[in-house]
Order: structure tokens, then C-alpha cells, then sequence
């Protein structure tokens, strides 16, 4: 068994918080974006699961939570909304007919495509002063983490 030591350096600490705030503080203004411009229509939880299937359609259910790193209970929340605004639609698999598939509905791509500029203005925004090579960067290390962590 291997010892825990008692304390980490001040640098681990701090990248954990400091992550951590960022990703909140991403979420809170992205939250914001989308409550400015498309009051009520969708939130950043729906939008992360809309935008999967944008990306790739249709997936289960099992599919769509792995994606987006959400739990089951949470991403049937999500679709049950998503399938009332009528931005997803539910399809039978023609694999297993006991399954459906998500797929994103005509409804649902053209509030993607209204999302997006303002998605990649955020995104300017963010990483404005950070040049590709830094981002690259943070990338395979915030990778690396997550693979750490498997």
C-alpha cells in the first residue's frame, strides 16, 4: 500500500480550485449568453446534449451520457426536456427494436445553427491573448490529467 502524503504541494492545490473555477465560470457565462439571446429556449446541460447530437446523430441514450460526461438519471432528465421542445426526436433501433436512438430534429439543428456564432464569440473570447500553441497545450495536458485519473 502506498503511503498518501499528508500534504500536497501549494501548486497541486491551487490547480484543482483553479480548474475548477474555470470551468464554473465558463458555464456561468455561457449560461448567461444563452439566457440573453434565447431566453427559455435552452440551457448549457441541454445545449452540451443538443450539440452532441448535432455532431454526431443519432446515439443511445448509453452513447449520448458517455459524450457528454453526465450520469444516466441526468441525461434522461435532459432528453425528456429536449423531446418536449421538440429539438430531439426518439427513434426505434433497427439493430434491437426494444431500443430507441436520440436524434437531433430540424427543429433542434436550427437552434444549433442560431447557437453557434455566439458559441464561437464566447469562445474568442475565452481564449482571446492564447496563442494555438498554449491551447494545444492545454489540451494534451488537461488530457493527460483525465487520463490519470482512468
Amino acid at each position: 500500500m502506498t503511503a498518501i502524503p499528508q500534504k500536497a504541494p501549494m501548486r497541486f492545490e491551487l490547480s484543482g480550485v483553479l480548474i475548477e473555477r474555470t470551468a464554473k465560470r465558463m458555464k456561468h457565462v455561457f449560461a448567461k449568453i444563452l439566457s440573453d439571446h434565447f431566453e427559455n429556449k435552452i440551457t448549457v446541460d441541454q445545449w452540451v446534449v443538443l450539440y452532441q447530437l448535432y455532431k454526431v446523430s443519432p446515439l443511445s441514450q448509453y452513447e449520448i451520457a458517455s459524450h457528454v460526461y453526465k450520469d444516466a438519471p441526468t441525461v434522461t432528465r435532459i432528453i425528456d426536456i429536449l423531446l418536449v421542445k421538440q429539438y430531439i426526436e426518439k427513434i426505434i433501433d433497427v439493430d434491437d427494436r426494444r431500443k430507441f436512438l436520440i436524434s437531433i430534429s430540424e427543429q433542434g439543428k436550427s437552434l444549433v445553427r442560431e447557437i453557434l456564432p455566439y458559441l464561437n464569440s464566447f469562445r474568442e473570447k475565452c481564449y482571446q491573448n492564447i496563442s494555438e500553441t498554449e491551447l494545444i497545450n492545454l489540451e494534451k495536458i488537461l488530457n493527460k490529467i483525465n487520463q490519470n485519473l482512468y
